[in-house]
């Protein structure tokens, strides 16, 4: 993950000319575009599933991290506090145990559950960004 984050730090740097900044939520314009670009990957995947094309199905969650991770850094995030929160979420998410959860669909596609006892990555995450 690490190097991923480094990569798209790299693009928002060289090509968009965005410079490191404080930890912080995004501003109303680049919070509304991000989700503009997250929605459009979105359409692309689901576009390309229905057209039979797998290279384009691959293209488009591929940038769909690819923005999430410029999300990040733009809120702040350097590449080594990008691959830890994501570690982070993944020893929470090691937790849940398979189920359905009902909001996203019926159990034909395997999902995970949370337990009684998990708990969410957020005091992680907190430590890793110094914002408690």
């Amino acid at each position: 993950m690490k190097q991923l984050a480094s990569q798209v730090i790299d693009f928002n740097r060289q090509v968009l000319g965005i410079t490191h900044r404080d930890k912080g939520l995004l501003s109303v314009p680049e919070l509304n575009q991000t989700i503009n670009c997250l929605r459009e990957e979105i359409d692309e995947f689901h576009e390309s599933h229905e057209s039979g094309d797998f290279i384009a199905s691959v293209d488009a969650l591929i940038d769909l991290i690819y923005f999430a991770v410029g999300g990040l850094y733009r809120m702040g995030l350097d590449s080594d506090e990008i691959s830890d929160c994501a570690s982070a979420v993944h020893v929470a998410n090691m937790d849940k145990k398979l189920g359905v959860v009902p909001r996203r669909g019926d159990g034909s596609s395997p999902d995970a559950i949370k337990s009684t006892e998990w708990t969410g990555p957020e005091h992680q995450l907190a430590a890793i960004l110094g914002v408690m």
